[in-house]
């Protein structure tokens, strides 16, 4: 989803349900191409401005215990002093969030949240519905989609159409893992099929897994 902000800014929004171990890289590249979108041959830089990149992730990222985190650029050792502003990025942990012990409503962001939260329960939804009219609203488009029936056709093709695409994925993988561990046998791997697969599994291309593992 992209937005445009009143001061110009442009704000986009992506969704990563699973972990492709891509995450940096797509959020950096869908940044930088919402950056430089509009800037025609010959325009002046001046006429760039800034891009918010917002992450909502449903898998555990990063090595800090917070649900929000967000990157700017600054100098390397006066963390003070900022390049520029027109690169922020975020990230959303929906495991993060869930296991957090304490969700203050009173702040938006947690409300939010909350509402996207599958397994939020329906009364704590409906209350930051009630809590939130931004929220409210966007409800009530929900509650538009589901009573026309072209509508919700449309909202069901676009949510088969996700579900094909991660079945696709996972298929993808496993077949990847069948065909690495195939290839490990057949060059007289030292470790058993278990470490093969363990390490596989954790997206470890097979010649990193041959190395670790001191196979020929």
């Amino acid at each position: 989803v992209l937005a445009k902000l009143p001061d110009g800014s442009k704000v986009n929004i992506e969704v990563q349900i699973k972990n492709q171990y891509n995450i940096e890289k797509r959020s950096l590249y869908y940044w930088s191409r919402k950056y430089i979108g509009d800037l025609r041959a010959g325009e002046n830089y001046l006429s760039l401005v800034p891009v918010i990149g917002i992450n909502i992730i449903g898998f555990e990222y990063g090595p800090l215990e917070e649900y929000h985190t967000s990157y700017h650029l600054w100098e390397d050792r006066h963390k003070d002093t900022q390049l520029t502003d027109v690169c922020e990025i975020h990230f959303l942990d929906m495991v993060k969030f869930r296991r957090a012990r304490e969700r203050n409503l009173g702040i938006p962001l947690n409300r939010w949240l909350t509402y996207f939260d599958e397994h939020s329960p329906k009364e704590l939804v409906e209350e930051v519905i009630r809590m939130d009219s931004a929220i409210q609203l966007v409800q009530d488009n929900m509650d538009l989609i589901v009573r026309d029936p072209a509508l919700f056709r449309t909202y069901e093709s676009l949510e088969k159409a996700e579900r094909d695409y991660n079945n696709g994925i996972e298929g993808a993988r496993r077949e990847g893992l069948q065909e690495g561990l195939q290839k490990g046998v057949k060059e007289g791997r030292k470790a058993g099929a278990k470490e093969v697969i363990d390490l596989l599994t954790q997206g470890i291309p097979i010649e990193e897994v041959r190395k670790i593992l001191d196979i020929e």
